[in-house]
This record gives structure tokens, C-alpha cells and sequence, in this order.
């Protein structure tokens, strides 16, 4: 069992900040995709 704190924290927490740092890129493309939308419409 010693091995995997080893492995979650050199592995899968470079995985989390990948996936948070995606997740934040893609919340910001939404929100200018949709206020072009918006400004199609009108």
C-alpha cells in the first residue's frame, strides 16, 4: 500500500489540475460562445 500515495500524487494530481484548468478554459469559451449567440440573435 505504500505505493500508492506514490503513485496518486505523482500521477493523478497532475491529472486533477489538467482536468480543473480544462474544465475553467471551457466554463470561459461557453460563456463567449453564448454571448455571440446572443448577439446573433438581436
Amino acid at each position: 500500500m505504500e505505493l500508492f500515495p506514490h503513485f496518486f500524487v505523482y500521477e493523478v494530481q497532475p491529472l486533477f489540475h489538467i482536468c480543473k484548468d480544462f474544465i475553467i478554459q471551457i466554463k470561459i469559451n461557453l460563456k463567449q460562445l453564448l454571448v455571440y449567440y446572443f448577439k446573433l440573435i438581436k
